[in-house]
């Protein structure tokens, strides 16, 4: 049997003593979250794919939006829910360079030591359980909605379309 290769997010979810399940479907020709959930057969409301969002009056200011498989992130929603007056997306580049992950990838549970605020839209309260990226394309984690949001200090808000 092949041994699993330890992720940062495995690490980080190993010391935190939360339990957790890991999915590996290889990096195919997967184009999006929808793909993938598809190919799980999970429900697009049950799997999230994390989005890196920068401000336009502080470049510094980097947030993760964590948003379901179908949905659309609303920058405005989460524009008033930071107090910042403009957001964007952050570029597939910057996003690569600032988080160290290739874009499908992206995992918050890989980047909690960044300190840049969490937030998992509404939708996730339909499910005891979540599943997203482990912090390499074709490795997904499904673990408790709860334990997910205490580790990260991340927060609930209604922030996709």
């Amino acid at each position: 049997m092949k041994k699993q290769k330890k992720l940062n997010s495995m690490r980080f979810l190993d010391q935190q003593k939360i339990p957790y399940e890991i999915i590996e479907y290889g990096d195919g020709d997967f184009h999006n979250a929808i793909e993938v959930a598809d190919m799980l057969k999970l429900p697009y409301t049950q799997l999230y794919k994390t989005l890196v969002v920068q401000s336009l009056h502080n470049a510094n200011n980097f947030y993760l939006a964590i948003i379901p498989a179908n949905g659309e992130l609303d920058l405005k929603k989460l524009s008033i829910l930071t107090g910042e007056k403009k957001l964007q997306m952050a570029s597939q580049k910057l996003t690569e360079d600032k988080t160290g992950l290739k874009v499908g990838g992206i995992s918050s549970l890989s980047l909690v030591n960044k300190n840049w605020p969490v937030h998992l839209d509404i939708t996730a309260i339909q499910h005891k359980q979540i599943c997203m990226s482990a912090g390499q394309r074709g490795i997904q984690v499904i673990l408790d909605r709860d334990d997910y949001l205490h580790a990260v200090k991340g927060k609930i808000a209604d922030i996709a379309k």
